[in-house]
């Protein structure tokens, strides 16, 4: 009897505990109810009560229901609120629920902050190197920034896959994501994409190069330059060949003159300028005897400025003498009392001073200030004598001015004294008073 009493009150309390626990599931159950509820409404105490349910009791089945509730609902609020409530979970122990939260986010703040959160734990790594080709750019940016700065190695087998797909844009993308991620390993990989089969792809890879200094990579920018079939690639590659300051480059760069393509040539020619490989000063002169187009002839004539050579001094000289534009005639004689060849340019200069343009001939006086060997001191007193432009004969006589002999003070004191211009005539007086003074003192 006492037996069956025992088992009687074994049952009894097992069934009461059975009871119990259903109460308190049902319970449970209801308040994750509320919970994703509070979670969903937001704006209300509920929602902060829920919040801190959340933080002490961590419901283990709570994340699925939102995360489903998630997928669910496109309003991007709701959705800031319940990826709030999934991050007080630790991601690593639902890792294949973040997998599909960040794999079906469609809003790019969203998918930032998601990558931003999951970039802390390395478990992601693989799953964040993924979205290097993503659509959106913010996205791969972010995942490139995260990427670099969790630092792990895992990514290197992830960034050699992305290389080799076929599609361009893929590897378009990567090479992007590599101006973030760039360190010394990744630089032959770098390298080879500039051999790639698109085009685009190879203008990518020049950018990337240029924006991570890697000089190993001017030998084949060289090649690009000198045979690449594509006129903006080589373009892109003179551009690198500046960057990287190369003046070894000069002669490549040079040889692109030959093919008289307007783009090519233009870029070239800058190149050269701001390289100074003024032994291009022959070709870039050259040029100014067969060239038509404007812009061209402008850069070349600028180029020649700046390498301080006319090379062939006939380029110039056609400019100044048959050059329809009267400011690339300015622009010419300027550089004319630029050019070393002093002996050569003076004749040039004589004949801009009877140019019909007054601008010409007042940079023409301006030039021959500059050319002091060959003493042009008698010239720009002819000029001033002569001439009926008062702003040439300013510039003659800023020109003297410059040259300062005191042998021109006695012929100018001989234009003073029957001048009649008033304002020149000021000019002068002004100019005789100051060296005067100088010579007594």
């Amino acid at each position: 009897m006492k037996h069956f009493d025992s088992i009687f009150k074994k049952l009894k309390i097992t069934s009461i505990l059975i009871i119990i626990s259903a109460l308190t599931s049902a319970a449970y159950t209801m308040e994750q109810k509320e919970i994703v509820r509070a979670v969903l409404k937001g704006d209300s105490p509920d929602f902060e009560e829920a919040i801190d349910f959340i933080k002490t009791n961590h419901p283990p089945s709570l994340p699925r229901e939102l995360k489903d509730e998630y997928l669910d609902d496109d309003d991007e609020e709701t959705r800031e609120r319940i990826l709030a409530a999934l991050k007080l979970y630790n991601p690593g122990q639902y890792a294949p629920l973040w997998i599909e939260i960040l794999k079906e986010s469609s809003n790019t703040q969203n998918e930032i902050e998601i990558i931003e959160f999951l970039g802390k734990y390395k478990i992601f790594t693989l799953l964040i190197a993924e979205r290097l080709i993503a659509p959106r750019s913010e996205i791969r940016e972010k995942a490139a920034l995260t990427l670099k700065d969790t630092g792990d190695d895992r990514i290197l087998p992830v960034i050699l896959k992305l290389s080799k797909s076929s599609n361009p844009v893929d590897r378009i993308y990567l090479l992007e994501a590599l101006n973030h991620l760039y360190d010394i390993r990744f630089q032959r990989l770098v390298i080879s994409f500039l051999g790639d089969e698109n085009k685009s792809v190879r203008i990518y890879a020049l950018q990337c190069v240029m924006d991570n200094d890697i000089r190993d990579s001017i030998h084949t920018i060289k090649r690009l330059v000198s045979s690449d079939d594509n006129d903006e690639v080589r373009i892109k590659a003179i551009q690198a060949l500046v960057h990287f300051r190369d003046s070894g480059s000069g002669y490549t760069i040079a040889s692109v003159l030959k093919e008289r393509k307007k783009n090519l040539s233009l870029e070239a020619i800058k190149a050269l300028g701001q390289l100074g490989y003024n032994s291009a000063a022959g070709p870039v002169s050259e040029l100014l005897l067969k060239e038509t187009d404007r812009e061209l002839k402008e850069a070349a004539i600028v180029a020649l400025a700046g390498f301080g050579r006319a090379g062939n001094i006939n380029g110039l000289r056609h400019i100044v003498t048959e050059e329809k534009d009267p400011i690339l005639r300015i622009k010419a004689v300027y550089t004319l009392g630029d050019v070393h060849e002093e002996r050569a340019t003076m004749d040039i200069l004589k004949l801009s001073l009877t140019d019909r343009d007054y601008r010409v001939r007042g940079e023409a006086c301006n030039a021959l200030g500059k050319l002091r060997r060959n003493r042009p001191s008698s010239i720009l007193l002819d000029k001033i004598k002569t001439e009926s432009s008062r702003y040439v004969r300013s510039a003659a006589l800023y020109s003297l001015q410059r040259i300062k002999h005191e042998k021109d003070l006695v012929p100018l004191f001989d234009i003073y004294s029957t001048e009649q211009d008033p304002v020149f005539r000021d000019m002068l007086k002004k100019y005789l008073r100051a060296n005067l003074v100088k010579i007594v003192r």
